[in-house]
């Protein structure tokens, strides 16, 4: 049962960096795709939400890097 969690950990650890990778170079069709999902339109977006689309892709990536370590490392040194 351990090495299933750690492996749902991994996919759910680089999903979270995808998609945090997304945001961080593709603002404009990430904040396109979100208004598409909401509005079901899309329009130009706006200086603000293209910074915040940056910035919260850089944490999630982070936050996705940071669980990734802790699960190869689980892998590397087991308790």
């Amino acid at each position: 049962m351990e090495p299933f969690i750690k492996i749902i950990g991994g996919l759910f650890a680089v999903a979270m960096l995808y998609f945090g990778l997304y945001f961080t170079f593709k603002p404009i069709k990430a904040v396109q795709s979100l208004q598409r999902m909401k509005y079901k339109d899309t329009g130009e977006p706006r200086k603000i939400e293209k910074t915040f689309s940056i910035v919260f892709g850089i944490v999630l990536s982070l936050i996705g890097a940071y669980l990734l370590t802790i699960v190869v490392l689980s892998f590397i040194y087991p308790v």
